[in-house]
């Protein structure tokens, strides 16, 4: 499928921004400057799509989810949620209320997040972005039926609370998928 900048606006003018404020003191500002500034997606169009396709991120989701028995519903949270494929494709989900997508690069969800929830179809009003680290995202405790990471728990310079954050965000009886 081809990915048009008209399916991106739209998707980009349904899916809500949110700016949650300051960084922690935790944010890897290294890692953000890299995401801002150095990080290769010269054309979103095809480089978003070829991403997501070259590691057959649905796909594998889809399999590691039937594999495991489990069915995301509700509220999502999705730490360190990179250019939103994971957000975007757990939206696709009817059971799946609302995905709050949390990252620090404003770059990667103001002009990578868009394209992905458009190549995948998202319904992109289910998808906020939320541009904030995972230590000062901003959402109450307990708001939570599932946290989920793919690809991100590494960049915690202190995994143990970062794992403290997710949990703190679970109702009772969520769960955390990493």
């Amino acid at each position: 499928m081809t990915v048009t900048p008209q399916a991106v606006a739209a998707a980009a003018a349904r899916s809500p921004l949110v700016r949650a404020g300051t960084m922690s003191a935790l944010a890897d500002l290294d890692e953000l400057r890299f995401r801002e500034e150095v990080e290769q997606y010269p054309n979103p169009l095809e480089d978003v799509p070829r991403f997501i396709d070259g590691k057959a991120l649905p796909r594998r989701l889809a399999y590691a989810l039937d594999s495991a028995q489990l069915d995301p519903s509700g509220q999502i949270v999705d730490l360190g949620a990179g250019l939103c494929w994971l957000s975007a494709t757990l939206a696709r989900r009817p059971e799946v209320e609302q995905v709050v997508a949390i990252e620090f690069s404003e770059r990667r969800l103001v002009q990578l997040a868009p394209v992905a929830l458009a190549y995948l179809e998202a319904p992109a009003h289910k998808v906020e972005r939320r541009i904030a680290d995972f230590h000062a995202h901003g959402l109450p405790d307990g708001s939570a039926d599932w946290v989920v990471m793919d690809a991100a728990f590494h960049h915690a310079p202190d995994p143990v609370r970062l794992a403290r954050v997710a949990f703190d965000l679970l109702r009772p009886g969520g769960r955390f998928l990493l």
